[in-house]
Parts: C-alpha cells; structure tokens; sequence
C-alpha cells in the first residue's frame, strides 16, 4: 500500500492585528511626528495658552473671593459682577476684532499682554473700587479679547493642511491642563501660604489673593518674555 507524501512544512502562522492600545500609540506619534515641520513660534504658542489659561481660571475662581473679603460685596453682588466680568470680555472681544487683524498676531499677542499685566497688577494692589471697576471691567477684558483670539489664529499660521486638526486639539488639550493645575494651585497656596497668616478677616484673604495674583503677574510677564524670543522673528 503506497501512502501520500507528508508535507512537512508548516503553513505561516496567520499574522495578528496591532493591539488597540498600539494602534493609538502609533496615531498619536504620527501626529506628533507631523508637527515636527512647524516652526517653533506654534510651540511657544502652546506655553503662552497654558499660562494665559491658567491665569483665566485661577483668577475665575478667586473673583468671587476677591470682591467679598476685599471690597464687601454680598454673595449677590460679586455673582454679579462675576457675570459681568465675562460678558465685558466678550463685548471688547467683538470691539477689538477688526483692531486685531490690523496689528496681527505678533502686536496684538504683544499689546494685550501687556496690557492683560498692568490689569492684573492693578488688582493685585489696589483698595479703590474705582480702580478696581477699571482693571476689571476695562484692562483686563481687553487684554484677553486681544490676545486670546490671535493665539487661535497663530495656530493656523504657524501648521498646514495635515497637522491643523490635530494642532488644534492640542491647542485645546493644553487649555484644559491648565485649568485643570490651576485648582490645586490655589488649595496649595491656601493651605500653605493662606494659613500662615495667622487670621481669618479680609487682610490675611488679602494677602493670600495679593500673592497668588502676584504670581499670575509673573506668569503673564514670563508669557510676554517667551513670546519676545519666540516670536520676535516672524513677521506681525
């Protein structure tokens, strides 16, 4: 009785599909891969959102404090003017439109900055609520309607068709960081800072709100100082 050859060789193992948490890995690194073509003012622009947001919501979440302890208003009251504070950012935001896309990105990141600094600082060691009512509802407000809008435009300029979507992700990924850091910043300062101050009346939440507004300051001085090096050599 003759018998089939055996055939001996072994078929090829059926080849596996990249596990799913691979295949995310390998999309965010060919995304982030993609930015590598971008020039450097996109990443300073990344830095200068993070503290630009980290300064909007830590001060958003002191406001309320701030004009209770420091000024006397009622709960109502600084509700209020919390309210008032983000419509007022919206209003110069609409106001300032047209004077942003004639300075462009650079002068107006530059000009509301600065002026984003001053307004900051005023609030940090004022006690009139004349001023206050000015850095506030004025300075401030136009500051951000000057400088938030651009960074979005700057990410636009600064990527192509491949990487916008994703630099804009990012862009949004990194605001939300900040606002997320930013709470437990102020616990930090509180608990560290606040209650060593050894009292409880306006002058020690004084303090505590001088000093983390202090900070902010610098945070926004160090924003305008890497926007100078980063920026200073693309055009307006």
């Amino acid at each position: 009785m003759k018998y089939a050859p055996v055939d001996n060789t072994s078929s090829p193992s059926p080849t596996r599909p990249p596990s799913r948490l691979r295949a995310i890995y390998d999309l965010f690194a060919d995304r982030f891969h993609s930015l590598k073509s971008c020039p450097r003012e996109l990443y300073v622009n990344f830095v200068l959102k993070f503290l630009e947001s980290y300064s909007y919501f830590a001060i958003s979440q002191l406001l309320v404090i701030y004009l209770h302890e420091e000024f006397g208003f009622t709960d109502i009251q600084a509700g209020t003017m919390y309210g008032l504070w983000g419509i007022s950012i919206t209003f110069w935001g609409l106001c300032f439109s047209g004077i942003n896309d004639w300075l462009g990105v650079r002068k107006s990141l530059l000009v509301g900055l600065s002026i984003s600094t001053f307004a900051t600082l005023t609030l940090a060691c004022i006690s009139s609520r004349w001023s206050m009512y000015f850095a506030l509802f004025g300075f401030y407000p136009i500051g951000t309607a000057m400088g938030i809008p651009m960074m979005t435009v700057a990410i636009r300029r600064y990527t192509n068709e491949v990487n916008r979507g994703f630099a804009y992700g990012l862009y949004y990924a990194v605001m939300n960081m900040a606002a997320f850091v930013s709470g437990p910043m102020i616990d930090f300062f509180y608990i560290f800072v606040g209650s060593g101050t050894g009292t409880t009346d306006g002058c020690g939440v004084g303090y505590l709100v001088g000093f983390i507004v202090g900070i902010l300051v610098g945070l926004r001085v160090g924003a305008a100082v890497g926007y100078l090096v980063g920026f200073g050599v693309g055009g307006g």
